[in-house]
């Protein structure tokens, strides 16, 4: 398992900006430090005979891109990876739902497990409900592909879950 965690404490933050913000408080988990890597995906890909990225030459990606995020994954494709995790490490994983860690602006944009709906945030209102595939999902940070004023990771933009983009990745979470 590569997956280094780090565990966020229970507590109360700003979710939001300018006059959307809003307290809301997590309880503790565990999230990766790093966004899931193109090594980390192709174990699940060589394991389940899930989707390669569409732009990985065969067998896989270069060498040289080992480390770096996997991109052109859909959301469907995070959340399936997220559900064989517990049977390479022993934890059950998820999307995350709002957070901040490392590479959160400027290496790619992030899927949470979120449909997109206004704020306030409220995790009982259906956003979380993972069997709506129509919903538009939450993608939070801003990639390499972003101008600065998208370069946060406070940043909140939504797209349809299908199809996967070049500047896409995601990150998973656990509980503590």
């Amino acid at each position: 398992n590569d997956m280094e965690m780090i565990l966020i404490p229970a507590g109360e933050f700003m979710m939001g900006e300018a006059h959307d913000a809003h307290p809301l408080y997590l309880a503790a988990f565990h999230i990766a430090k790093y966004p899931v890597t193109n090594r980390l995906y192709r174990a699940f890909v060589a394991a389940t005979g899930g989707q390669a990225p569409a732009h990985w030459p065969e067998p896989g990606y270069h060498e040289l891109m080992a480390d770096h995020p996997v991109v052109n994954a859909s959301w469907f494709e995070a959340l399936t990876s997220c559900r064989w995790c517990p049977e390479s490490t022993g934890h059950t994983y998820r999307l995350p739902t709002p957070y901040g860690v490392m590479d959160m602006a400027g290496n790619v944009r992030e899927w949470c497990s979120t449909a997109f709906a206004g704020y306030p945030y409220r995790p009982d209102d259906g956003r979380e409900d993972l069997t709506a595939t129509a919903a538009w999902r939450v993608l939070r940070g801003g990639s390499w592909f972003d101008a600065e004023l998208g370069l946060r990771a406070a940043r909140r933009l939504s797209s349809q879950p299908h199809p996967p983009s070049r500047n896409t990745g995601f990150r998973v979470v656990r509980d503590a």
